[in-house]
């Protein structure tokens, strides 16, 4: 595989390589000092060519539930990487990190990147908690609603339940 930066060099005449390097723009960086992992074609594709190279697209594709024509449109302006994509490709690309370094022996290692995988993994806690404030306050308010109704919303609830597993418990009587 042909480094990117000497390919350039060698398309524009350049030499001295160093001069190059110096007009490039400057890389943008994560938050601990590494490349972006914002949502975008640019971090797709370097996560998909450091695994698959030039047939990256289709396999990467598959391995994150994303049809290899979207992600081409993506390539093509036409539409943004989800966030769900880019979620899926980064979950995937440590989990197979963490899965080469324990097969070559480097435990230690893949406990790092175990212990990124589970930090990218967790839930933020800032979101879980306006989801939790979110859910109890239709629940109260659900509450409040039925009981100036004079309705028990638990009990609505509880029979709502109680006929689901009986429907389910019928449908599994009937199967052979």
């Amino acid at each position: 595989m042909t480094d990117p930066v000497l390919a350039r060099a060698r398309s524009a005449g350049v030499r001295d390589i160093e001069e190059l390097i110096a007009e490039a723009p400057p890389a943008a960086s994560g938050g601990n000092g590494g490349p972006s992992l914002e949502p975008s074609f640019a971090t797709l594709e370097r996560i998909g060519r450091a695994v698959f190279l030039d047939r990256w697209i289709g396999k990467l594709g598959e391995q994150i539930n994303v049809h290899d024509k979207t992600i081409r449109r993506w390539g093509e302006g036409e539409g943004a990487v989800s966030e769900r994509a880019m979620t899926k490709a980064r979950t995937w690309a440590l989990t197979t990190a963490q899965a080469l370094l324990r097969a070559v022996g480097e435990d230690d290692l893949a406990a790092d990147v175990g212990a990124v995988l589970r930090r990218h993994l967790a839930p933020d806690e800032t979101t879980v908690a306006a989801t939790w404030a979110e859910t109890q306050a239709r629940v109260n308010a659900k509450l409040a609603a039925d009981a100036e109704e004079g309705r028990d919303g638990w009990a609505e609830i509880d029979a709502k339940a109680e006929a689901r597993r009986a429907a389910r418990a019928v449908r599994l009587a009937e199967k052979p």
